[in-house]
């Protein structure tokens, strides 16, 4: 199983994008590609979620962002389209190792890995519907956006998400 802890793999498929830099935002792709190796087996709603908690932790942390792609209020909770356009072909089963699609793998800093770690280890046993639940409650950043806009994949800020994580960090329980 090809490891991404130190060196990531740059050549992804023929025409694909090379991966940016070690220590800059990576792709939610390559974040949720790392959390499939690490042994993430639910379905797509799941591992969205997850990767979009892996960001919140990082903007809480104050690392800035994890992800360059921001996330989209989507009326099932936080979303990202690069990985909306691969997930379907697994339709309601687990998502499978790897997604594809432009940087899918990327060299993570010990910051990156630390904060994706840490969010997989509390998280990755909960339910799907559950994860949903901690990222698009009332008074959730991706629930206020979606609110606001409606069913338009609105763009969730990360200082929003950022100001979210840390009241979730200092004290409630998700």
């Amino acid at each position: 199983m090809l490891m991404l802890r130190k060196k990531a793999r740059t050549g992804a498929a023929k025409g694909a994008k090379a991966p940016p830099p070690a220590g800059l935002p990576v792709s939610p792709i390559a974040v949720a590609n790392y959390l499939l190796q690490k042994g993430y087996n639910d379905n797509s709603l799941g591992l969205m979620n997850l990767v979009y908690i892996c960001h919140g932790w990082h903007l809480a942390a104050g690392h800035g962002p994890l992800l360059y792609e921001p996330p989209r209020a989507h009326k099932y909770g936080p979303a990202f389209p690069s990985i909306l356009a691969d997930v379907s072909r697994f339709l309601a089963g687990p998502v499978k190792y790897p997604l594809r699609g432009n940087n899918a793998y990327a060299e993570f800093t010990t910051q990156q890995m630390e904060t994706i770690d840490q969010a997989y280890d509390v998280y990755h046993q909960l339910d799907p519907v559950l994860l949903l639940q901690i990222n698009f409650d009332e008074g959730t950043a991706a629930r206020k956006v979606w609110k606001k806009n409606g069913d338009k994949n609105a763009l969730i800020p990360d200082d929003l998400i950022k100001r979210e994580f840390k009241e979730k960090v200092n004290g409630r329980p998700y």
